[in-house]
């Protein structure tokens, strides 16, 4: 009863020591794999904010550059001729016809023999010099076009130079070739009898003349007076109107549903003053020295000096300032919010553009990847359990049926070994199995059975003496070759033994080398197992970063699909915009004839009033109230004449600008056009794409599976490993004690070698001691009977 509790001590030792070895293993597997996602989630946080701040500040860049590239644009528009030209053509003719028209009336009194050439010119000069525009900078001036050099008829700013020849070389400065500027003037009107010419003059200001600036001019011949009329404007002044135009472009510029903006500061030390900010107009023309605006991140220093030195530090690529700034939402304006701002020098007007993002938009971009990432490693913890309860309990189960069945050889050998206890040889031992516990167990049953038959020739033996005991003095020869013939089968039996001891010792040996080999077997399972572990992490590193680029593909391909939507419905609303301008220029053009109707009536009008002024004036006093009605009626023409003009101006320039906007809406169509075809393109290699990593994420999965299945085949092995090896133990000592079984019956042989040299010696007194070996002869009998064997 002892040895079977025994055997269950062993069988829960066993268990006790090989589960929490399986635990603990399972369980440094699962914070090794934990321990590495977390740390590539936080690499990967690192990345993705990286990568974040690189796109953001990478649209900040193409931002700006856009914001430049349209102030460089309207800067280009002021040094181009053809586009002053555009622009403010209509303007200097609009001017230079009113002042045609009013000389053509007054030579129309002088056909009349109303007033006289001389009193017509003197009153178109009058009107010249009271005639000024723009604030007083624009002016007209008149000359003549005799040759070689012109003469000045009037000048209304310079008016030193009335009546002199302009042959002095400082009027050499029309055009690249510095030609004289009048003599300009003439052969530009020489042809279709008006033009433009570019030029540097002097310009009028309150305090008097600048120096020389570009100017450009238009002239017109009135070719009866043999004159040349003209007007200009500066370039200046086209500049000033320009950066007006560039600041209410940036003003309007917005982008990320409003929050991004641009601003313009200029470069003037210590402290820059703004030029325009789009969200805090307040701001607009204040010198930025508050030291409210000291909030450079680290440094504390004032924001706009940063700016200034950010973007002289390279003129090209400009430069980033971090700080901080309150941000515009839909509710006005937020507490200070970490911003990073990139601005860019504009050197002509000493302009620093720049805009910038909130930083806040990125960490909420973060929040929302580590809430993503901690949700897997959660998914992870909770497979990774499940796992470990099914993996403890299956090899619970294996490793209790394993031993049980290894043990069941021996608990049999055990029944027969309490058998013999009792003398009972009669019970033979099974041994199906091949192993080294089995092997053990045939060599115990090819031990009983040599036992067995010893007995058996014991029991043959004592029978025949007894029988011959009754005549064992008679037969004292035939006892001393019996003796002589146990003597000859105990010897035999001792060999037995010696070779069973040999077969013992063989076996302790075998298993010694199972033993060895069982531990180089453990050895090389723990490298393999190693292996496969670094292997699997890597793989399901692989499968995880596959996984994420399907998800960031498929998100992609959708937004891809909506772009490519978006530019079939910006093609169409392009064409509608397209005819709709087609329809607003048809329409303007119809008002366009429309005014010059009025602007025709509104001369003769003005020729009418004239007319009844001078035959009011010839009525004397009985014509005074005629002339002031008269005169009340060439105002209102005048009036209505400017009127139209402007309106005529300002459709015309309505009208440039349509033609530009709707040249510009068909390219702007047929680039979608291209644009949409590009994008269906891209759509279908994104799609392809995407399909390629699926099957690659399916492939890293099936992977994953295999290399599971070897780590689950190793883990099998080696339990299978340490459970020979225990067995193997078991065994050992097993065969110990056998081994001390034999040498106690080896013992007991020699014992009986030493009785029947003692037998032989007193053979002699056999014949006086017969009774006594009757009487021994009986107990041996009994003893005999004792075993029970099959006979």
């Amino acid at each position: 009863m002892r040895q079977e509790n025994k055997i269950v001590t062993l069988k829960t030792k066993i268990l006790l020591i090989t589960l929490p070895l399986l635990i603990l293993s399972i369980t440094i597997l699962s914070i090794l794999s934990i321990w590495s996602l977390k740390t590539n989630n936080v690499r990967e946080i690192d990345s993705f904010r990286e990568g974040e701040i690189k796109r953001a500040e990478e649209a900040l860049r193409n931002y700006v550059d856009i914001a430049y590239a349209s102030v460089s644009t309207i800067y280009k528009e002021t040094s181009d001729n053809d586009y002053l030209q555009r622009h403010y053509g209509r303007r200097l003719e609009d001017v230079i016809s009113s002042v045609e028209s009013y000389a053509e009336s007054q030579m129309a009194l002088t056909d009349k023999g109303m007033i006289t050439e001389n009193e017509a010119q003197s009153r178109v000069i009058d009107f010249v010099d009271n005639l000024r525009y723009n604030g007083g900078t624009g002016y007209v001036w008149i000359n003549n076009s005799e040759h070689p050099y012109p003469r000045m008829i009037h000048h209304p700013t310079v008016p030193e130079l009335n009546g002199t020849v302009l042959d002095d070389p400082r009027y050499n400065c029309a055009g690249e070739n510095d030609q004289n500027l009048f003599q300009a003037f003439v052969e530009v009107t020489a042809g279709t009898g008006s033009g433009y010419v570019d030029y540097m003059w002097p310009k009028p200001l309150e305090n008097g003349l600048s120096e020389n600036r570009a100017k450009l001019s238009y002239v017109k011949k009135l070719s009866r007076w043999n004159w040349i009329i003209g007007t200009g404007i500066y370039v200046d002044d086209a500049v000033a109107d320009a950066r007006e135009k560039a600041k209410e472009t940036l003003t309007g510029m917005r982008y990320n549903r409003g929050s991004g903006y641009f601003w313009i500061n200029n470069t003037d030390t210590p402290i820059p003053r703004i030029v325009m900010h789009a969200v805090s107009p307040e701001l607009n023309g204040q010198i930025l020295d508050d030291p409210k605006f000291n909030r450079t991140e680290g440094t504390g220093q004032n924001i706009f000096t940063a700016f200034v030195e950010a973007a002289l530090s390279n003129e090209q690529e400009g430069g980033f300032v971090a700080y901080d700034w309150p941000k515009p939402t839909e509710n006005g304006l937020t507490e200070d919010q970490p911003k990073l701002s990139y601005v860019r020098h504009f050197s002509p007007w000493n302009w620093v553009i720049g805009t910038g993002f909130y930083i806040d938009d990125i960490d909420a971009l973060i929040a929302l990847k580590i809430d993503s990432l901690n949700a897997q490693i959660r998914g992870t913890i909770i497979r990774s359990s499940l796992l470990t309860l099914i993996i403890i309990l299956a090899a619970t189960v294996l490793i209790t049926g394993f031993v049980s069945y290894s043990m069941k050889p021996l608990g049999h050998m055990k029944s027969i070994v309490n058998h013999l206890k009792t003398g009972d040889l009669t019970k033979t031992v099974e041994h199906r199995s091949r192993d080294d516990i089995g092997q053990v167990v045939k060599s115990f049953g090819d031990f009983q059975n040599h036992l067995s038959n010893t007995i058996i020739e014991i029991k043959d033996l004592t029978s025949r003496n007894h029988s011959m005991g009754s005549s064992l003095a008679s037969n004292i020869e035939e006892t001393s070759a019996a003796l002589t013939e146990i003597s000859q089968n105990i010897f035999s039996f001792e060999q037995q033994m010696e070779i069973l001891d040999n077969a013992v010792l063989a076996s302790m040996n075998a298993i010694n080398d199972i033993s060895s080999n069982n531990d180089e077997l453990d050895s090389e399972i723990d490298e393999e197992n190693k292996v496969l572990s670094e292997s699997t992490i890597d793989i399901e590193r692989i499968t995880t970063n596959m996984q994420t680029i399907v998800n960031i593909s498929a998100e992609k391909c959708e937004l891809v699909e909506h772009i490519e939507q978006k530019s079939a419905d910006g093609k169409q609303q392009i064409q509608q915009a397209v005819d709709a301008m087609a329809n607003v220029t048809s329409i303007t053009d119809r008002i366009r004839g429309i005014i010059t109707m009025i602007k025709s009536i509104s001369q003769q009008t003005n020729l009418l009033a004239m007319n009844a002024s001078i035959e009011a004036a010839h009525a004397g006093d009985a014509g005074r109230g005629f002339s002031v009605v008269a005169e009340e009626i060439r105002k209102l023409a005048e009036s209505t004449a400017d009127n139209a003009q402007s309106i005529s101006d300002d459709l015309s320039m309505a009208v440039v600008s349509m033609g530009e906007a709707q040249n510009l809406s068909i390219k702007g169509g047929e680039a979608f056009g291209s644009l949409a075809d590009e994008v269906e393109a891209f759509t279908h290699a994104f799609v392809q794409i995407n399909n390629s990593i699926t099957s690659m994420s399916r492939d890293c999965k099936h992977v994953m599976e295999g290399v599971h299945l070897i780590q689950d085949t190793s883990s099998h092995v080696k339990q299978d490993s340490s459970r020979v090896q225990k067995s193997s133990h078991l065994v050992q000592e097993q065969m110990k004690e056998l081994q001390g079984i034999s040498q106690m019956t080896r013992n007991g042989i020699a014992e009986i070698q030493i009785g029947i040299r003692e037998i032989n010696t007193a053979i002699k007194d056999i014949a006086s001691l017969s009774m006594d070996s009757k009487s021994n002869l009986q107990s041996l009998q009994d003893r005999v009977d004792y075993f029970k064997v099959v006979m």
